[in-house]
């Protein structure tokens, strides 16, 4: 039996992330029980009468949907655009998270931090171009900046709680 693929647009570093996370092959094949396998499995429906199936376009993320048992494939191979969304941020939060447990300990200046991000991209077989490396700067710089932005609303809550128990 022939596999169900279903095609997702996505940017190229966040696909070559999730290749390499998934065993480095393509299709990928969402492990069961996975956040992307739950999505599937919940968001899965009939394709509309009104579209036809999607084809593969250069630079887009091939699934190989997996059997439930709650849906067939054969017959639930459309995923609604919400649905792909969800799908899309899921992997951005956990590709924000392997960058941030990579990179976070580590203490890097703004020579070091191309090399850090570079030896990330190296080691999770993202593709090395300039826009992929780009990407990945950016998001590291946006998550930075939010547990920077956390840590000191921490420290301040912890002041004011000490400051309010002397009374």
């Amino acid at each position: 039996m022939s596999e169900i693929l279903l095609y997702l647009e996505m940017p190229a570093y966040l696909r070559d992330w999730l290749v390499w996370s998934h065993g480095g092959v393509s299709p990928i094949r969402p492990r069961r029980g996975s956040i992307e396998s739950n999505i599937l499995e919940q968001y899965l429906r009939p394709w509309p009468s009104d579209r036809i199936p999607d084809r593969p376009t250069e630079g887009c993320l091939t699934i190989a949907l997996p059997y439930f048992k709650t849906k067939d494939p054969r017959s639930n191979s459309f995923l609604p655009e919400s649905a792909r969304k969800l799908f899309l941020h899921s992997v951005r939060i956990q590709f924000d998270n392997d960058l941030t447990k990579s990179l976070l300990g580590t203490a890097m200046t703004r020579e070091t931090l191309s090399d850090a991000i570079a030896a990330f991209c190296e080691a999770r077989a993202i593709e090395m171009t300039d826009t992929s490396i780009e990407a990945v700067t950016k998001r590291w710089r946006r998550l930075r900046r939010r547990t920077g932005v956390l840590e000191r609303v921490r420290r301040h809550r912890l002041t004011l709680k000490k400051h309010y128990k002397k009374r």
